[in-house]
């Protein structure tokens, strides 16, 4: 007789074999922003250690690219929430779960430009 794994236990070894997709999937239109590489291991790495989602989590680094550079927060921030509320149709999430995702997003962002690693 074969032994039953829970449920729990199955979610998890799904989730570690799963193979993650890059932010650049996320984005409203192919080419609308180049997404550097690491942000992909970036978001996967906030995918875990916070316990989210990768359908939750992909759309709000994908605003973050888009707007970076050219909205702040807070003051931006009922803007950014209906860009937001259009683009992150897909997540459970509400603007104020991912707004300091894409906050935190923007601060890496501007450390791999002054690095000269994004053109």
């Amino acid at each position: 007789m074969r032994e039953k794994i829970s449920q729990d236990h199955f979610d998890k070894l799904v989730t570690a074999l799963r193979t993650h997709d890059s932010v650049s999937d996320c984005l409203p239109y192919s080419g609308v922003a180049r997404v550097p590489a690491v942000l992909d291991h970036l978001a996967a790495e906030h995918e875990k250690t916070k316990g989210l989602e990768w359908d939750d989590v992909c759309p709000a680094y994908a605003l973050a690219v888009i707007t970076h550079g050219n909205y702040r927060l807070p003051s931006d921030d009922d803007p950014m929430q209906v860009l937001w509320n259009e683009m992150g149709r897909e997540s459970r999430l509400v603007w104020p779960q991912v707004s300091d995702l894409v906050a935190e997003a923007w601060r890496w962002l501007d450390a791999v430009k002054s690095r000269g690693e994004m053109t």
